[in-house]
C-alpha cells in the first residue's frame, strides 16, 4: 500500500485528494502546512509528497528544498 502525503493550505483540496487517494487504496496523512509536513515527514516515511506551491509562510518549493537534504530517498519531480 503506498503511504501519501498531502501539503495544501485549503482544506477543501486537502479532503479531495486524501479521498481520491484513499479509494485508490492508499494509505494518506495530510498537513494544512510545510512546518506540519515537514513534522510528519521527521517521524513517518512515505512514498510520495504531493504539495500545493503557493501556501502561506513556507512553500512548496521550500518543502522540496528541506526534503531533498533531509530525506534523500523522497524524490522530487
Amino acid at each position: 500500500m503506498a503511504r501519501v502525503l498531502i501539503v495544501d493550505d485549503e482544506e477543501a483540496i486537502r479532503s479531495m485528494l486524501a479521498a481520491a487517494f484513499s479509494k485508490a487504496g492508499c494509505a494518506v496523512r495530510t498537513a494544512a502546512s510545510v512546518p506540519e509536513a515537514m513534522a510528519i515527514l521527521a517521524i513517518e516515511s512515505v512514498d510520495v509528497a504531493l504539495s500545493d506551491v503557493v501556501m502561506h509562510g513556507m512553500s512548496g518549493h521550500d518543502l522540496v528544498r528541506w526534503a531533498s537534504l533531509t530525506i534523500p530517498q523522497l524524490s522530487a519531480s
